[in-house]
């Protein structure tokens, strides 16, 4: 990509701008179904999560007991339950989800929302996801009593752990690694309409790539020693000598 310019957005982050060198990504495969965590879409989630001024109090994770191998059709299906719920609980909520895999194979998902439930609303919750989830009686009780706990619902004590975690999720690549049996996989991550909406418009400025590396080296910006200068450039206060470059 030929870089002409920049967007800065009032967080620090940086977005490249430019023009695309004719036959550099010719073979881009079938773009109609999502196979893995794309380098863009980590960069976007980042950038959203850095930039909007929603501030996430609380994260909700939904696991799935070990025996359970939920396909990817299903396991959306679910959190789009849960997400309808809590649109109903909270009306003016705004949320941010991302979906992991762990080391076994099995799916589980974090919602980042701006509001922090009361006790009764987060029994209500794991209650939800049992009854949803639970495809006999006798796992309704183990179900809800691993979502009713503390660290299930759990508050976002650092004003900046929120956009820390999720850029913690979006560098790692192990918990992205897709089981052979997970079909219908679908987005990685998604959000609802208040968290776009709150992130600030940006502002444009023309630089071509050498002038911007003298200006990340002067801000002693590691990314502008990479050979190739990332898409997505992120304050260097929040995410320390990290970055999304591959």
């Amino acid at each position: 990509m030929i870089i002409t310019g920049v967007w800065y957005y009032k967080n620090g982050t940086i977005r490249v701008s430019g023009k695309t060198i004719p036959g550099l990504h010719a073979d881009l495969g079938d773009r109609g179904v999502i196979k893995k965590f794309s380098n863009k879409s980590r960069q976007r989630l980042a950038l959203f999560v850095s930039e909007t001024t929603v501030k996430f109090q609380s994260m909700l994770t939904l696991t799935y007991p070990l025996k359970y191998k939920p396909t990817g059709q299903q396991a959306k299906s679910d959190l789009a339950y849960m997400l309808r719920y809590i649109e109903r609980k909270f009306p003016l909520v705004g949320y941010l989800w991302f979906m992991e895999f762990t080391k076994k194979g099995q799916v589980h998902f974090h919602i980042l929302l701006d509001v922090y439930p009361g006790i009764l609303e987060r029994h209500q919750a794991a209650m939800n996801w049992s009854f949803r989830i639970a495809r006999v009686q006798d796992d309704l009780e183990p179900i809800y009593y691993v979502h009713s706990r503390d660290d299930a619902f759990s508050k976002i004590r650092k004003p900046d752990g929120a956009i820390r975690y999720a850029l913690k999720y979006s560098l790692k690549v192990d918990c992205k690694i897709v089981p052979e049996r997970f079909h219908g996989i679908g987005r990685f991550w998604g959000f609802n309409k208040k968290v776009k909406d709150y992130i600030p418009k940006p502002d444009f400025v023309a630089i071509n790539e050498s002038d911007l590396r003298a200006v990340l080296k002067s801000q002693e910006n590691p990314v502008a020693n990479f050979d190739n200068i990332p898409s997505v450039i992120f304050n260097r206060q929040i995410v320390s000598r990290e970055t999304i470059n591959r």
